[in-house]
């Protein structure tokens, strides 16, 4: 508290300093270069956008930037638009260029998309030098006046508010998108995207819709320079520019907001302080800082003071509460919030509604058929287990189930609503959740921005509430941080709170993935070998968590191969076989069933058949 307090008071003093500097500038030379670097600055935030949240590396901010500026310039020069016209003209050009780059390559790997976008930075050159009858080729574009805001035209020291004030304003709604349900959702697809589909993100369209904020900022930023310089020369925006801002994000800090502005600022003064020397010092300096921060700095220079400080809380943090005692993992803790329960050896048939139904559903990779034909039901409000020998096609299944593996036959209904070929996605955010074998948690984020995470579907504040911090948002997030709270005591994670994730012990890690599931709000909770790398203690607090889930009424489906788990957890068994159903039933039933017997202890011609069908 005393911590967050100090660092609004520093932030504030900060804002303070900044806008003073425009007045306490004293002369052309520095004031030109302060407006150099606030547009930097922002242009350098616009490039976080993609590259530190979303994670994909694109190399064409400088064609968006000069997209911008050369949009707005023909639009009031050659067209004869005004500039109120021109303005948000050369935005929508900034976006549609984003698009058409940005649609047929962000479904497909990162390389791709800084493949494409080093070919448009690369045509826009072109396109500047040579369209002259358009650009003005070499000679550049000018005559489009300074800029008017309603009939007003700043001087130059009023200018240089106007870009300082908009670089504070663009950081304040970039800190904004940062902390929201998007900002949370497009880190969350750059850590793991399957995990973020999973929980009902659409994975293309974060990245998508983060490419275009990022590129109508570089457009409005390639505005205020074109405005400040009164003409525009294509050398401005050669492909040098964009690998500058490579370097400004890893010298400042990839992710950072704060980050992009300081290593902008860096980059920008870095001529200066080295005046003289060419521009062969300069790069030849950039690529050092930069190598050095990457081995010994990660995080930038904005990371610094929290480096200094998470070594200080070190020092001074004590252990959780010995009310835990020395368990290693937080699943045992959930004890006391969830209560233990028999087995209820309840069936499907037994009087209650089906919630998933596969149906006839058959899988094949080449000749191997690793689903064959199966078909089974899952009752609301039961533990229903699915379990059979390695390579039966359970995760397969579990695969089909969820929309991340297309079938070949068959279909898949859930809560009455035939869900067959949707994207996984769809899928979620219908209310069916699952889990991965291996833990696939967000592990930037703390545990707390995981359990928010989890909460994404239900949301509601959109972008524009997020980024200006509308009611509709405030509503939204309060709700949102009351389920994080909830969950936080009842998986019994309190004292992890604000610790990344990836910091966590295995079985810390565990409970936090089931959390965040459970923060979905699912109707059906899908958990792959849930108990897997667990040891007793933690195995009983997971056997202990699941049946509180089932009392609040949590139907759960699960792949696991601690059989003494399955028969004491489960309400219903569905043992599978060389993708085939041979059983189902109750604990008691499947334990006693011959031929389930004879998948898990086999005999020589069983044996002989598995090993031919899986060659």
């Amino acid at each position: 508290m005393v911590l967050a307090r100090a660092r609004r008071r520093l932030l504030a003093l900060v804002v303070v300093g900044i806008l003073a500097l425009p007045l306490l500038v004293g002369n052309s030379f520095h004031r030109n270069l302060l407006d150099i670097i606030a547009i930097m600055a922002i242009l350098s935030m616009s490039y976080n956008i993609i590259l530190g949240m979303a994670g994909q590396i694109s190399l064409s901010h400088s064609a968006f930037y000069a997209i911008g500026a050369y949009t707005m310039a023909i639009a009031v020069v050659r067209w004869g638009f005004p500039q109120a016209v021109a303005i948000p003209m050369s935005l929508v050009f900034s976006a549609l260029a984003a698009l058409v780059v940005g649609i047929p390559t962000l479904r497909l790997k990162s390389f791709y998309l800084a493949v494409a976008t080093l070919a448009l930075t690369v045509v826009t050159g072109v396109i500047l030098f040579q369209w002259r009858s358009l650009t003005g080729g070499v000679e550049g574009i000018g005559g489009f006046g300074r800029l008017q805001l309603f009939g007003w035209e700043p001087s130059p020291v009023a200018y240089s508010y106007i870009i300082v004030i908009a670089a504070l304003g663009i950081y304040w709604v970039l800190q904004n998108i940062l902390h929201s349900p998007f900002g949370r959702a497009t880190i969350a697809v750059r850590d793991h995207e399957g995990a973020a589909v999973a929980l009902g993100i659409p994975a293309a369209r974060q990245k998508v819709v983060a490419l275009v904020i990022s590129a109508v900022l570089a457009g409005f930023a390639g505005n205020l320079y074109a405005f400040r310089e009164q003409y525009l020369n294509p050398v401005s925006f050669e492909l040098q520019l964009a690998f500058l801002l490579l370097v400004m994000a890893v010298i400042g800090g990839l992710g950072s907001n704060a980050g992009a502005a300081l290593g902008a600022a860096v980059v920008i003064l870095l001529p200066e302080l080295l005046s003289g020397l060419g521009s062969e010092v300069y790069f030849l300096v950039y690529g050092v800082m930069t190598i050095l921060i990457i081995l010994y700095l990660p995080a930038g220079l904005v990371g610094i003071p929290r480096l200094v400080t998470q070594q200080f809380r070190t020092r001074l943090r004590r252990q959780p509460s010995s009310e835990s005692g020395n368990r290693p993992a937080a699943i045992a803790s959930v004890e006391p919030q969830l209560t233990e329960r028999g087995d209820t050896g309840v069936a499907p048939t037994n009087g209650r509604s089906e919630i998933l139904r596969v149906e006839h559903v058959t899988r094949r990779f080449g000749g191997i058929t690793a689903v064959s034909d199966t078909t089974f039901s899952v009752a609301s409000g039961t533990i229903t287990a699915l379990i059979g020998p390695n390579g039966a096609g359970k995760s397969t299944l579990f695969h089909i189930i969820s929309g991340a593996l297309k079938r070949d036959t068959g279909k898949i209904v859930f809560d009455d609503e035939d869900i067959t070929g949707l994207s996984p996605h769809l899928v979620a955010q219908r209310g069916l959740i699952r889990t991965y074998q291996t833990v696939s948690l967000f592990p930037e984020m703390t545990v707390y921005d995981n359990l928010l995470t989890g909460y994404h579907r239900r949301h509601g504040a959109g972008l524009l509430s997020s980024a200006f911090r509308l009611p509709r948002f405030h509503n939204a997030e309060a709700k949102a941080r009351q389920m994080a709270d909830e969950m936080l005591a009842a998986f019994g994670l309190e004292p992890w709170r604000d610790v990344p994730a990836a910091s966590l012990p295995f079985g810390l890690q565990r409970a936090v993935e089931t959390a965040r599931a459970m923060a979905a709000a699912p109707k059906l909770l899908l958990l792959d070998e849930p108990a897997a790398g667990l040891n007793d203690q933690e195995i009983h607090g997971l056997k202990v968590a699941l049946r509180g889930l089932r009392e609040r009424g949590v139907t759960i489906l699960l792949i696991e191969h601690n059989l003494p788990l399955v028969t004491d957890l489960s309400d219903w068994i569905v043992v599978l076989d060389f993708g085939e159903v041979i059983a189902e039933g109750t604990p008691a039933e499947v334990q006693a069933n011959p031929r389930v017997i004879e998948a898990y202890v086999g005999t020589p011609e069983h044996k002989e058949t598995r090993l031919a069908t899986r060659a």
